[in-house]
């Protein structure tokens, strides 16, 4: 087991611990770790998160919200034990805006 697995394991076990359900963040950690243990890094770098948030290239739309809810939260907990971990910071991504529904009412 990998530094980075077995942080990940104690992150979701504080956090669901703590109420959390943590279903969907779980396999979406789960698979950033892997792919982390892909490239063999031990440490979190902004520029691997950001590649991996970035996957699959044809879903923009999550790509924000894998970033700064999932992968975020758990850099933040790594970097408590682990300084060079770096943290992405927010607005690397902008995020998806959808049209407001009651301007789309109004137009017609």
């Amino acid at each position: 087991m990998t530094n980075l697995r077995s942080a990940l394991d104690k992150f979701l076990s504080m956090r669901k611990g703590l109420g959390y359900k943590y279903e969907h963040q779980t396999r979406l950690l789960a698979d950033f770790v892997t792919f982390m243990e892909k490239r063999k890094a031990r440490i979190i770098t902004a520029s691997l998160a950001m590649e991996w948030a970035t996957l699959p290239p044809d879903r923009h739309a999550s790509w924000a919200l894998r970033l700064r809810l999932d992968v975020r939260g758990f850099a933040r907990h790594v970097a408590n034990f682990d300084p060079r971990t770096e943290v992405p910071p927010v607005g690397m991504l902008p995020g998806w805006k959808r049209a407001n529904p009651m301007c789309l009412a109004t137009r017609r």
